[in-house]
């Protein structure tokens, strides 16, 4: 009754018996922890959202305040117009990113899944940021991979696989390494991308799979805090997960998924 009234802190008692009702009740109170831990990413993810638009949302406002009180030219005017077209595409881009992780999370999309060799997958994705590394000589070296293939998503699955990189180039150094490694262990298809960067501190590598979130250090950077938690609702749908370790130095990204039946 208090737990329907509104105290999800009350969990039901256990007696330590193993029985029927005691693992009927460590089931209701795992279920419970969960859904502690969902209204909690909510509402962080409902104040970042309304921290990250309170910005662009108030420019926009002064900016069409400006153009109302002054007669710009007709230069002027358009610049005005692509600015404000601009802040409207980084508002939409972020309610984008977040209806598709909506849909992801859901599970909705298994229906389409269908078996995806990875070697390819992963080449081309290593090809795609090829040349953003090599403009801050950045060397993007792939290892020897075995032919295997998931049961999922193509495009989902190459999404992650580039956030990852994506990370891994912005936030190696200068003329660093970012190494890609496909392997397979204990039935699962585990893709190791290892950077040279700052690292995460091991008390914030779950924190950053959060939604909106960003790290102090990342504040400088271009992003919205959605790309880790794209790449884990992807891994989560293909029934398996992504995890930072440390890669002494830098991060490693391990995002690992049961082979194809």
């Amino acid at each position: 009754g208090r737990i329907i009234d509104g105290d999800l802190s009350q969990r039901v008692p256990l007696r330590g018996s193993r029985d029927e009702f005691d693992q009927l009740g460590s089931t209701l109170n795992e279920m419970l922890d969960r859904i502690n831990e969902l209204m909690s990413a909510v509402k962080y993810a409902t104040e970042s959202l309304a921290h990250d638009l309170r910005s662009p949302l108030a420019r926009m406002r002064n900016r069409i305040e400006t153009a109302r009180e002054q007669q710009l030219p007709p230069e002027a005017q358009r610049e005005l117009l692509d600015t404000l077209g601009a802040e409207v595409d980084r508002v939409l881009t972020v309610f984008a990113s977040l209806l598709r992780l909506a849909t992801i999370e859901s599970g909705a999309l298994r229906g389409r899944f269908k078996p995806v060799p990875l070697v390819p997958l992963v080449t081309d994705a290593v090809s795609l940021y090829e040349a953003l590394a090599a403009e801050r000589d950045i060397e993007v070296s792939l290892a020897p991979m075995p032919d295997i293939s998931i049961d999922g998503d193509r495009d989902l699955l190459f999404q992650a696989v580039c956030n990852l990189l994506d990370n891994a180039v912005k936030f190696s150094p200068d003329g660093a390494e970012v190494r890609v490694e496909l392997a397979v262990e204990q039935g699962q298809a585990r893709i190791r991308i290892r950077d040279h960067g700052p690292g995460i501190p091991a008390d914030q590598r779950e924190r950053v799979f959060e939604r909106l979130v960003r790290l102090d250090s990342s504040r400088g950077s271009p992003g919205f805090g959605l790309g880790l938690s794209l790449v884990r609702g992807i891994a989560r749908l293909h029934r398996g997960d992504c995890r930072l370790l440390d890669g002494s130095p830098g991060t490693l990204a391990v995002l690992e998924m049961p082979l194809a039946a």
